[in-house]
């Protein structure tokens, strides 16, 4: 199994492979996503699929991004302030958790538009983008480098 770790900026991404030697870089990261869908402080279902979709054409741009079929590690200042306040400050989290806190969002906006501060977006961008990262590249948990959590 190849050691996995990636990081989630504003505009881009970084996926390395540290056994195999191989580092990719996107050109896009969270911010990209928001600026091309939310327009105001407030969350739709619409707004929330258009993440999933701009997210998925991120990932799947480079084909050189291969499925990990494991676990990743991480040292994003999101990552910390997602586990901090959803997942009780854990060191590792599984996609299951994962996936469970974005079904509790997305049901949160089925009815209705939810409003959000500016951090809270940033935010739910993120966690869209480790979603579908653990979806099409079989993170099965996310563990932290903790540096300044």
């Amino acid at each position: 199994m190849n050691e996995f770790e990636f990081s989630v900026s504003a505009h881009q991404t970084q996926f390395l492979w540290a056994s195999a030697g191989v580092s990719i870089t996107t050109a896009a990261g969270y911010d990209d996503v928001l600026k091309k869908i939310v327009t105001s402080t407030q969350l739709s279902s619409y707004a929330l699929e258009m993440m999933i979709y701009l997210t998925e054409e991120i990932i799947e741009a480079d084909k050189r991004i291969m499925p990990v079929n494991g676990n990743a590690t991480s040292h994003d200042d999101l990552l910390c302030a997602l586990s901090n306040r959803y997942f009780n400050g854990a060191n590792l989290i599984t996609d299951t958790a994962i996936e469970s806190l974005f079904n509790r969002l997305a049901d949160s906006v089925s009815y209705t538009d939810r409003a959000c501060t500016p951090e809270e977006l940033t935010q739910v961008a993120y966690l869209v983008f480790i979603r579908e990262m653990a979806h099409h590249l079989s993170i099965q948990a996310i563990s932290m480098k903790r540096g300044k959590c």
